[in-house]
């Protein structure tokens, strides 16, 4: 049993003189994704379990939602931050919620 919401992990490895500049955009892009996608339940940016490493969580109701989500310009402006901070390549794993 699925439903149509689609959970998103994504794994960052950031620069460490880039982490205060990352996650402050990120706190920005965050309340931007609240503010303007009624298709994202949930937004969140945690701490890693090893310095200088992000997660960030993303609940959308649809693969709609997530394709909608991808074409917002303050997405794309987010990536071209986040091509100056990353460390390395980032991991996103994309998952089918079940309940």
């Amino acid at each position: 049993m699925s439903t149509n919401k689609v959970a998103v992990l994504a794994t960052l490895a950031i620069k460490p003189e880039a982490a205060e500049h990352f996650v402050a955009s990120m706190c920005e892009v965050r309340a931007k994704v609240l503010a303007n996608e009624a298709g994202c339940e949930r937004y969140d940016i945690a701490q890693g379990p090893t310095p200088g490493t992000y997660r960030i969580f993303e609940l959308y109701e649809s693969a709609e939602a997530f394709a909608q989500h991808n074409q917002m310009a303050y997405v794309a402006e987010a990536a071209i931050m986040l091509s100056m901070a990353l460390a390395g390549a980032p991991t996103i794993e994309l998952h089918d919620v079940i309940s």
